[in-house]
């Protein structure tokens, strides 16, 4: 819709965060559209959401999806991350999945 914002940059421990649903950048099939604006922001890290389905990839960006707790489409359990920050590391990320 005209005017929404589905986008957001926060800043933390040195490190600039990419924020979005991920819809408008086609993560269902790629998330090259998503690394790009993230770059374009100057963040190293990108997080989305819209696929339900868990991702850690590392690269020159981080991308990360949490996945769902109550609705994952990638596994029979829910699941959610817990990032750690350090400033001037890359990012330590855990995928925790519900037994």
């Amino acid at each position: 819709e005209p005017g929404a914002r589905y986008d957001d940059v926060v800043e933390a421990v040195g490190h600039r965060i990419f924020l979005t649903h991920g819809h408008m950048y086609g993560v269902c099939f790629t998330t090259k559209m998503l690394c790009d604006a993230a770059g374009e922001s100057g963040c190293d890290i990108a997080v989305y959401g819209h696929t339900h389905v868990a991702e850690i990839s590392t690269g020159h960006i981080t991308v990360l999806n949490p996945g769902s707790v109550a609705r994952p489409r990638d596994a029979m359990q829910g699941s959610f991350l817990v990032m750690e920050l350090e400033q001037g590391k890359a990012p330590t990320c855990h995928l925790i999945r519900f037994a």
